[in-house]
């Protein structure tokens, strides 16, 4: 508890601070209310409209009120030290996110430092390649290939030769 100068802890009051709720809505949304009597809804405001309201308060407030709030108003030090306290609490939260939806991580594609060796067909002849151009039906490499992959949204999720990436 903070110590008030000329005054002993023990006599110090503290006074709990004057709140006004709201229950914000959507500004688009329309707000129904029942008899003013039976149910007193002046707390439901439109989200746009609180900033106005806020500022009615104010003014509406009386002078004696004003006193009473001065009477609340605490020295910077005492606020550093509130804060000081309140982050001596602070635990910082650290969530598995894969552990609570049951999921796996994603592994990066990572693509080759060197070009893999291309395989030969079953009849000795030319190399071929497992991956074809989605336009021309070239074949092309698994780099050209992976490069398409990790491109995704650029290349509509197809896979395209360095000749046919030039149109996108």
């Amino acid at each position: 508890m903070p110590h008030v100068q000329g005054v002993a802890r023990d006599q110090v009051v503290l006074l709990p601070p004057s709140l006004k709720p709201f229950v914000l809505v959507s500004p688009k949304s329309t707000v129904i209310r029942p008899d003013r009597l039976s149910f007193n809804s002046d707390i439901v405001i439109k989200s746009d409209e609180l900033f106005r309201q806020i500022q009615a308060d104010f003014e509406a407030t009386s002078t004696t009120y004003m006193v009473g709030a001065l009477a609340k108003a605490i020295s910077v030090k005492t606020l550093t030290e509130l804060a000081q306290r309140l982050i001596a609490y602070h635990k910082p939260t650290s969530i598995d996110y894969y552990a609570k939806f049951n999921i796996k991580p994603i592994q990066p594609v990572q693509a080759q430092a060197t070009e893999p060796k291309a395989k030969t067909g079953n009849d000795g002849s030319k190399p071929q390649s497992k991956y074809f151009c989605f336009k021309c039906k070239k074949p092309i490499t698994q780099r050209v290939a992976t490069f398409c992959f990790q491109h995704k949204e650029r290349f509509d999720g197809q896979v395209y030769c360095f000749d046919c990436q030039k149109a996108f």
